[in-house]
């Protein structure tokens, strides 16, 4: 039995692990939320994760964005990376 397959768009941006230098990561992007809550089709809270606006607000596991990873669209919010300042 197959899983899911990657979500195009991850493909289409690039969107692949980040580096050590941290504010070029999605944990320093204007796209990226951190708390975003997953629910079931039920309404039952599932997770808490990260997701992107340019990759979709879904609940699906697809659009999981981990904040160590990264993609081409990235735009740096010097606010959410404070040692930038």
């Amino acid at each position: 039995m197959m899983g899911t397959g990657r979500l195009k768009k991850k493909d289409d941006l690039h969107y692949r692990k980040g580096s050590t230098g941290t504010h070029y990561n999605c944990e320093c992007c204007k796209n990226f939320i951190d708390n975003f809550e997953v629910h079931s089709i039920g309404g039952r809270l599932l997770a808490v994760e990260g997701r992107c606006r340019i990759m979709g607000m879904e609940n699906s596991r697809r659009y999981r964005i981990r904040p160590d990873h990264r993609c081409d669209a990235q735009e740096l919010d010097r606010s959410k990376c404070w040692w930038l300042k």
